[in-house]
C-alpha cells in the first residue's frame, strides 16, 4: 500500500510490531538493535499491509539458564 494509512492500519500495523517482539520474547529471542529502520512493511496475499521485522545481526537466542528479569529495577538490582 502506498500513501498515507488511516488510524485503523495504523493500529493494526502497531499490533503487529508488538506481536513481532512479543513471538521473539516467547522464544527467548533478544533482538537487541530494534528501530524504525528494523521494520519493514509488504503487502500479503490479499494486498493487506503487513509488518515484517528484520536486522537480527546483534540477536541472540537466551539460553535455558539464563536468569530473567521481570522489571528494570530487577535489573538495576543484579547489577551492583
Amino acid at each position: 500500500m502506498y500513501g498515507e494509512y488511516s488510524n485503523e492500519e495504523k493500529n493494526l500495523l502497531t499490533l503487529q510490531i508488538i506481536d513481532s517482539v512479543r513471538f521473539l520474547h516467547e522464544n527467548r529471542i533478544l533482538h537487541r538493535n530494534i528501530k524504525l529502520d528494523s521494520f519493514f512493511i509488504a503487502e500479503n496475499e490479499s494486498g493487506e499491509s503487513v509488518v515484517k521485522l528484520g536486522n537480527f545481526s546483534h540477536a541472540v537466542q537466551l539460553q535455558d539458564n539464563f536468569e530473567e528479569f521481570s522489571t528494570l529495577e530487577n535489573q538495576l538490582l543484579k547489577q551492583k
